[in-house]
C-alpha cells in the first residue's frame, strides 16, 4: 500500500501533538503504517524526523516538569524524597543513599604473560 508522505507526516504530527506521545514507536502505533514503512518515508536524518523528534522532545520536558511539580507539591514521603533526589548536589545525594559504592581507580595496568612469574 503506498502512503502519501505529507498525510502520514501531518497524522504524526497531529496524534503528538493531542495524545502527548513522547516516542516514535508511539507515533507508529497512532498513524498505522508499519515502522519500516514509517522509517523509509522518514529517514533519521530527513528534515520531517527532526521536527517530529523536537515536538516529542517539547512532550517529554512538559510530562517532566509535570511530574516534578506533582513530587514538590506531595505530602507523600516517597514523592517528596524522589524531588529532593531529582534537586539535590552529589554530596546530599550520597548522604541520603542507603548503600554506597566508591569506585578508585588509580592503580597501574600490569601485562600477565603466560609462565612467568608474577609479583603479587
Amino acid at each position: 500500500m503506498a502512503y502519501d508522505k505529507q498525510k502520514v507526516y501531518q497524522s504524526a504530527q497531529d496524534a503528538i501533538l493531542k495524545n502527548n506521545l513522547i516516542t516514535i514507536k508511539e507515533v507508529v502505533a497512532f498513524i498505522a503504517p508499519a515502522t519500516s514503512t514509517f522509517y523509509e518515508l522518514f529517514p533519521a536524518d530527513s528534515e520531517e524526523m527532526e521536527a517530529l523528534k523536537r515536538l516529542l522532545e517539547i512532550n517529554k520536558i512538559q510530562e517532566k516538569v509535570k511530574l516534578r511539580n506533582r513530587f514538590m507539591e506531595s505530602d507523600t514521603p516517597a514523592l517528596a524524597l524522589a524531588a529532593f533526589k531529582l534537586l539535590c548536589d552529589d554530596d546530599e545525594r550520597k548522604a541520603l543513599s542507603m548503600s554506597q559504592t566508591e569506585v578508585v581507580v588509580n592503580q597501574i595496568p600490569k601485562i600477565l604473560i603466560p609462565g612467568e612469574p608474577t609479583d603479587n
